[in-house]
């Protein structure tokens, strides 16, 4: 009743606010909060890239990762020690000729890794056929 102009993007004191606005100026459309900061999908309130492969704090968690961003694919425990299967939980090499300590122990040795073949008995004196 004052002549100011009020139509469907002005309030009554003449300031716009369509859809994309709020009541205070600033652009809150479906990509940004009421803040004006981007919230999309890949983002979280903060306006943190927060993805599949990343966690609440940015750190990268694919498949092979941790929720700490520590690599755990299938040859690394969760502490990121190598663990497949040529090495045992602590990292250590224990193949088919290596026992759990590390030392080589094949057909042709015995647990202490003195050699005992068909030659030898397990005190390592020689007893063959002759």
């Amino acid at each position: 009743m004052r002549g100011n102009k009020s139509d469907c993007n002005q309030d009554m004191r003449g300031n716009k606010s369509d859809c994309n606005q709020d009541r205070r100026g600033n652009k809150s459309d479906c990509n940004q909060d009421m803040r004006c900061n981007k919230s999309d999908c890949n983002q979280d309130r903060r306006g943190n890239k927060s993805d599949c492969n990343q966690d609440r704090r940015g750190n990268k968690r694919g498949s092979n990762q941790d929720m700490r961003g520590n690599k755990s694919g299938c040859n690394q425990d969760m502490r990121g020690n190598k663990s497949g299967c040529n090495q045992d939980r602590r990292g250590n090499k224990s193949d088919c000729n290596q026992d759990r300590r590390g030392n080589k122990s094949d057909c042709n040795q015995d647990r202490r890794g003195n050699k005992s073949d068909c030659n030898q008995d397990m005190r390592g004196n020689k007893s063959d056929c002759k």
